[in-house]
């Protein structure tokens, strides 16, 4: 749950992070994982670079007439690029 916390403190959401641990955390206690565990993924978050996923669709498109072929694309590269 610390983990997920600082992911959604960040407003990331569908992505995962695995931390692993090599030795038992019976020494640190409870507070203790709590921040070791958090503090690995803030300095996770703090480093990657992130990259937007974008959802495609495939469309097919029939019966264009040829005059209007120039304003399908220039429809379609707009809206990749996020213009109006």
């Amino acid at each position: 749950r610390p983990m997920k916390a600082v992911l959604e403190a960040e407003g990331l959401c569908g992505c995962s992070v695995v931390v692993t641990r090599y030795f038992g955390g019976i020494k640190l206690g409870s507070g203790g994982l709590v921040r070791a565990y958090s503090g690995c993924v803030e300095a996770i978050v703090a480093e990657v670079t992130w990259e937007s996923v974008v959802a495609r669709v495939r469309l097919q498109v029939s019966g264009v007439p040829p005059t209007s072929i120039a304003r399908l694309f220039q429809f379609a590269i707009g809206e990749r690029y996020g213009a109006e």
